[in-house]
């Protein structure tokens, strides 16, 4: 909005000289223009607002911030806050270069900042925030919070952590073959991922023995029934370094038919990591197997001798 006053005036003798016989003279004049910007939306608007996961303990926080203003602004400072598990690293504000940045309308600017998993924080009500203090030409500053809808991104959070605490190991069961004879052997495997299962970190350090390497004893049993089985059905994994693995061992069917149960397998932390909780086991297995009986075998008898 612009404003505009003009104003004439004349000496405050100007009537008693005139009185005295002075010719007129023209008024003094006066203009006085000022100009205010108003708009019908925020200085900043938020376009986009999203977390994305690096590490395991670390986050970056990327908003991504709209500019209405016809009028160019400076940005002077800012500072972002974060609910519950987050706070922003000693050396996580990665944006130095906007400072002092004027922005013109329509530009975009884009906000990184590197995040670390705090359990200590208590803001768990508080919404995230954004705070930017804008500066126009003349020093005049201005605030605005924006408010940043990070649901989507701590609603995964807070579902990978119901997840953890379940503590689950997804297996999955192959066959080298869909059917074979019974007592002839079968190459079977056992795919481990045991990526959500609970495991010292910054965060629950103080909750476990870090001092060893995470282990867990697997067992691989069946139903004698059904299966008997062979080759490496006990052992460690060490899931300090890795998380997938593959267990490979033997089944031999016992009886013909279809089968449609299979071998097994429980999973329990390395007794030197104290208190840990229990692993549950979600396996998938094949829909069965076809173990066929024998229906023609091969034999060549000899006389050994013959009595005259």
């Amino acid at each position: 909005m612009q404003a505009k006053v003009a104003t004439s005036y004349h000496h405050a003798l100007y009537d008693k000289m005139k009185d005295q016989g002075e010719s007129d003279s023209p008024s003094m004049k006066t203009v006085l223009e000022a100009m205010v910007t108003t708009l019908d939306r925020p200085a900043l608007t938020v376009d986009s607002a999203d977390g994305f996961s690096y590490t395991e303990d670390n986050v970056l926080i990327s908003v991504l911030l709209h500019c209405n203003t016809p009028v160019p602004f400076f940005i002077k400072e800012w500072d972002i806050r974060l609910p519950h598990p987050l706070r922003v690293e000693a050396n996580g504000d990665m944006n130095e270069e906007l400072f002092g940045h004027p922005i013109a309308e329509g530009e975009q600017l884009s906000f990184g900042f590197k995040c670390a998993y705090d359990e200590s924080i208590q803001t768990k009500d508080e919404d995230p925030i954004l705070h930017v203090v804008l500066q126009d030409e003349f020093g005049k500053t201005f605030n605005q919070v924006l408010g940043l809808n990070l649901d989507s991104f701590y609603g995964k959070l807070r579902e990978k952590e119901e997840f953890t605490r379940t503590n689950s190991v997804a297996v999955k069961l192959t066959c080298s073959s869909g059917e074979g004879l019974v007592g002839a052997p079968v190459a079977l495997t056992y795919r481990v991922d045991a990526s959500s299962v609970s495991r010292p970190t910054r965060r629950n350090s103080n909750d476990f023995n870090t001092s060893d390497d995470i282990c867990m004893f697997y067992t691989v049993s069946s139903n004698q029934m059904e299966w008997v089985l062979a080759g490496n059905v006990e052992g460690i994994l060490n899931c300090s370094k890795k998380t997938s693995f593959e267990l490979e061992f033997i089944g031999i069917p016992t009886r013909p038919g279809v089968l449609k149960e299979f071998p097994s397998i429980s999973l329990e932390y390395k007794s030197a990591h104290g208190d840990m909780p229990p692993i549950t086991v979600h396996a998938k297995h094949p829909e069965n197997f076809k173990s066929l009986s024998f229906v023609n075998h091969m034999a060549l008898a000899c006389p050994a001798g013959i009595e005259a």
